[in-house]
């Protein structure tokens, strides 16, 4: 999904019968491609799965998740792979001058390097398609994606885990929520927004091809903020 809804903002015209590539980003199974005909795209399972099948096709493309590219099960990275080698991973065009001078940015912030690092997200400016983005988590999400003329890495995304904000009244079964487990639903995602020493969000940065939620003065960049208010919105 995350792909294709940053191909709509490249272009959001109608690719082939009637459907753009936002509709095409939502169709189930997320499976559907344009044009394929008789040369249908290769189905793999995962993003290990595409990049074991991009390594065993050559000349073909794929896309998935860079900590797991560089988690050891394709040859993307030296010494087996990366630059002017057979198998390798694209920088991506950004820049707002997209014709004329084009720019590109790499997906990670030590490039293609062996040892894992941050993914190159830190700068990106998000947007719901249209301007500055970042909702309460009482919201929908499901716009995110970067600006057109993104200057920096364009391709990147969020993780999210998700919860009801109040568990009282739930339809009774074997199953239902306790005091204790929403407590402990609570305690966790407060663990995964901390910052600071040991805090969850300092374990991300820590050398996972991943980074943290954005932090920014301007309310409506600062991811970190909206997350941490719809946790404490999170009661039996």
């Amino acid at each position: 999904m995350l792909l294709k809804k940053f191909l709509n903002v490249i272009n959001s015209k109608e690719i082939e019968s009637g459907k753009t590539w936002y509709a095409l980003a939502l169709a189930p199974n997320n499976l559907v491609w344009p044009s394929e005909g008789s040369d249908p795209v290769v189905r793999a399972e995962g993003t290990a799965g595409v990049a074991r099948a991009v390594e065993e096709r050559p000349g073909s493309v794929g896309y998935g998740a860079l900590s797991i590219i560089r988690g050891g099960v394709a040859k993307f990275i030296p010494p087996l792979g990366g630059s002017g080698r057979p198998t390798f991973w694209v920088t991506v065009q950004n820049g707002v001058d997209l014709e004329k001078n084009p720019t590109y940015a790499d997906p990670s912030t030590n490039e293609e390097a062996e040892a894992k690092a941050k993914s190159n997200c830190e700068e990106t400016f998000y947007t719901d398609g249209a301007k500055k983005w970042a909702p309460s988590t009482e919201e929908t999400w499901i716009e995110v994606t970067t600006a057109k003329k993104e200057q920096h890495y364009p391709v990147c995304g969020f993780m999210y885990d998700f919860s009801l904000t109040k568990f009282n009244g739930v339809h009774p079964s074997s199953e239902s929520p306790t005091a204790g487990s929403v407590r402990t639903a609570f305690d966790y995602l407060n663990f995964v927004l901390s910052s600071g020493t040991g805090g969850g969000q300092t374990h991300i940065d820590e050398g996972e091809d991943l980074l943290s939620l954005p932090v920014a003065e301007e309310a409506q960049k600062n991811v970190l903020k909206r997350a941490r208010e719809g946790v404490s919105k999170i009661a039996f």
